[in-house]
């Protein structure tokens, strides 16, 4: 529910509650994993607040901060837990990569390692309904080269080099894949009609949209 807190208006888990124990943020799950606030949803600032004013902040084990950090298409601030969560020694006494822990739990502790993968492919892309986010809060000094499913059987990938980038620029080609046909092959454009390639195919997304961890300044021009 939404409440004034310090004068900010931000989400909490309940109007009133006696007590409060474990270590989690229960306003933040309307982000993660609930997905009710996020890039391209309404209330963008008002989810943003409720981050930057979360009582407990943690990244390792099953804390998800970087997780909804990049729901919120805050690319710097995932970009710095993903890294620091991705540089955690191991423990004492095991050899092989991966073995973080323990954390909050065991060893080896599956949620941190899961987290990290889950921040980066949000980082790289999201969606809403039949909108696809591409790279809506993708770090604007790391390259990568990716590959990954959307919904309704769609594949969308690229590699690119943000680094080289001038800011006003796309990447040359992302490759679209809809249903195993391809869809569109979008090249320089912030936001691109997704059309199948077959006539008699329903048209599953509506737009693809670029945001580039540019604050969504073009979305919120087009009234999206």
């Amino acid at each position: 529910m939404k409440m004034l807190v310090k004068g900010q208006r931000v989400l909490r888990p309940a109007e009133s509650f006696s007590s409060k124990s474990n270590s989690e943020n229960p306003e933040l799950y309307g982000i993660f994993p609930y997905r009710f606030y996020g890039v391209g949803r309404p209330d963008l600032d008002l989810a943003r607040a409720t981050y930057d004013l979360r009582n407990h902040r943690h990244n390792a084990g099953w804390s998800q901060d970087s997780i909804q950090a990049a729901c919120l298409g805050m690319g710097d601030e995932a970009a710095h837990l993903v890294a620091a969560r991705a540089a955690q020694p191991l423990p004492d006494g095991y050899r092989f990569p991966a073995m973080w822990g323990p954390n909050f739990d065991w060893i080896p502790d599956q949620d941190h390692g899961n987290n990290i993968l889950t921040t980066v492919q949000n980082l790289l892309l999201q969606s809403d309904g039949r909108r696809l986010f591409l790279l809506p809060a993708w770090p604007k000094n790391w390259n990568a080269t990716f590959k990954l499913h959307a919904p309704y059987q769609t594949i969308i990938g690229a590699p690119f080099k943000m680094a080289s980038w001038p800011i006003s620029k796309l990447p040359q080609s992302f490759a679209v894949r809809i249903h195993g046909q391809s869809a569109a092959n979008i090249v320089g454009r912030q936001r691109a009609l997704c059309r199948s390639d077959n006539p008699r195919r329903t048209t599953v997304f509506s737009h693809i949209i670029f945001s580039f961890n540019k604050e969504l300044h073009f979305l919120k021009k087009r009234g999206n």
